[in-house]
């Protein structure tokens, strides 16, 4: 009985130690996935690369009436750009509440978030609750205040 009960005892204290030794990674900044979001009753599908040098670039595949559209962030700068046309404008161009200014505002806010698989963030756009995977990579991106519910796909770190 005096065996059974150290084990047992030994078996719970490995288990609490265990839970503990988790690692946590980090939020990736550098990352390609495919999206498909819920935004203010609209299904919106794409792909986006985002690097923590202030390059994000958008491609919508749907609703059709935007597939082709790619939208970029750098430095600033945006750029609009469908088929062979392409415009270039400051980053206020777009409303602060439009769908690529919302993504970029969320992403933009996880570069300083702590390692973990949840993070409930602030960014320009408000509150955020973004879920990353075992290697830092988003997973699901949610913006209450915007009605704004995304999930990634096809995740990879670049």
């Amino acid at each position: 009985m005096r065996a059974l009960s150290r084990t047992l005892c030994v078996f719970f204290c490995a288990l609490f130690l265990l839970g503990g030794c988790e690692a946590k990674t980090p939020p990736a900044t550098d990352f390609s996935a495919a999206f498909s979001a819920a935004y203010r009753g609209m299904t919106v599908e794409g792909s986006l690369s985002r690097s923590r040098q202030g390059l994000l670039t958008i491609q919508l595949n749907k609703p059709e009436t935007l597939g082709g559209l790619r939208v970029s962030y750098r430095n600033g700068e945006l750029q609009l750009g469908r088929n062979r046309l392409l415009c270039t404008a400051d980053e206020a161009y777009l409303p602060d509440d439009s769908f690529p200014a919302l993504l970029k505002s969320a992403l933009d806010a996880l570069d300083n978030a702590a390692p973990g698989r949840e993070h409930r963030l602030t960014a320009a756009c408000g509150a955020v609750n973004i879920t990353t995977d075992e290697n830092g990579l988003p997973t699901a991106l949610e913006c209450p205040e915007h009605d704004l519910r995304v999930r990634f796909s096809d995740s990879e770190a670049l």
